[in-house]
């Protein structure tokens, strides 16, 4: 009978213990929004640089941010996306008339907003596209490291 009651009470332990570790990593992205899904971080960075802001306020507002630094700043290109997809990338102008991409901008900035280890090294980066000088279109990009 008191190796039944010591096993349950190791059980319940082990499950006290397994549901905290689950809470924690459901909290994780309420205090570090860059874990969340690409679309959230999107509407994050939409928080602090709506669309349609210019050119220069977004930047002012990039370096006013201690943990977001500029990677790239490309002006006077072709920013394109799949017709199917969210990603935007530089491309030539000889893909203006490709039907497989949709043009989206002529400028774009690729800001470095963080990175987390869980499990593995996560770094999360916004394409913050533009046309004319204002903000058109932002996509966010997660690169992960392999094993």
């Amino acid at each position: 009978m008191i190796h039944v009651k010591k096993t349950k009470r190791i059980f319940l332990w082990i499950a006290a213990f397994a549901a905290l570790i689950m809470l924690v990593f459901a909290l994780l992205p309420v205090f570090f929004p860059i874990m969340r899904h690409e679309d959230a971080v999107k509407r994050y960075v939409e928080g602090f640089i709506p669309l349609n802001t210019s050119w220069e306020k977004a930047h002012e507002i990039i370096e006013a941010n201690e943990k977001w630094s500029i990677l790239e700043e490309h002006t006077d290109v072709l920013v394109v996306k799949g017709k199917n997809g969210t990603q935007v990338f530089i491309s030539n102008k000889d893909d203006e008339n490709d039907p497989n991409v949709t043009e989206v901008g002529n400028g774009i900035m690729i800001v470095y907003l963080g990175e987390y280890n869980l499990p593995l090294n996560t770094v999360v980066e916004a394409n913050l596209v533009f046309r004319e000088g204002s903000l058109s279109y932002i996509s966010v990009t997660k690169i992960i490291d392999s094993l």
